[in-house]
């Protein structure tokens, strides 16, 4: 109420109302992330990332952790109305990792979530080719063979692809998860194998080698013995035996 000097008077009123925020009690959320989990991967730097918002309030991104195999890698960037976003790139050997991130708003609600994921960037590979490369056989019948490994996700047997002087003899021959076998008869000459297979990852390997087959008998003249000149009469002083001169072709 206001009063001037004459006793005029007037009198004003007002309100204003305060309003608390509500602190939600919904945790923030995991929207997306790759790579999915329990996956296989066949590069050895996956890009690792997981997209995250909250329904409520805005999360507290200083109280953020995000770790890569136990290691504490942090790059979080975004905003409340588009979402938040953490990524970490690297380098990982193969074999099996995790990635874990716990994220709280500023109502205090928390919320944790972890990946994991299995990579495996090495080929296949094939030992104790057989034959050998380069052999030279001298039997026709001929055991082809080779063993398999793969440390990580296995040989894709599925894959597997085994040409015999480029003819197709996959179906033919044994193969499981330690290699294959293959026996044939084959004609004397030059022969090659060629391999090719993957593991569960998508990894490939080819191997190829070759070897010879020679069952004939080595020339030894037209008559198919060995050629022999000799002097009449001339004998080995020593033992009383014939002199023998000859040429093994």
């Amino acid at each position: 109420v206001l009063t001037d000097v004459i006793n005029n008077t007037c009198s004003y009123s007002w309100f204003h109302t305060i309003i608390h925020p509500v602190e939600g009690s919904t945790p923030p959320y995991l929207v997306a992330f790759s790579p999915a989990n329990n996956s296989l991967i066949s590069t050895p730097s996956p890009l690792v990332w997981c997209y995250f918002n909250d329904a409520d309030t805005d999360f507290d991104s200083s109280s953020t952790v995000f770790r890569m195999s136990n290691i504490v890698p942090f790059n979080c960037v975004g905003d409340q109305s588009s979402g938040w976003n953490i990524s970490y790139s690297g380098y990982y050997m193969d074999g099996d990792h995790s990635a874990s991130i716990t994220v709280k708003d500023y109502s205090n609600n928390v919320r944790s979530e972890r990946i994991s994921f299995t990579v495996d960037a090495t080929p296949p590979s094939a030992s104790a080719l057989t034959p050998s490369n380069g052999v030279v056989l001298n039997t026709n019948t001929t055991s082809i063979s080779a063993r398999f490994l793969d440390l990580v996700s296995g040989v894709d047997l599925s894959s597997v692809m085994i040409k015999l002087d480029y003819v197709d003899i996959t179906q033919s021959a044994q193969v499981d998860v330690s290699g294959f076998n293959y026996t044939t008869v084959l004609q004397d000459g030059d022969h090659t194998v060629l391999l090719r297979m993957s593991d569960f990852a998508g990894n490939i390997a080819r191997v190829n080698w070759t070897f010879k087959v020679n069952t004939t008998s080595p020339d030894t003249g037209s008559t198919g013995s060995v050629s022999i000149l000799t002097k009449t009469g001339y004998y080995n002083t020593e033992s009383g035996l014939p002199t023998i001169v000859g040429e093994v072709k």
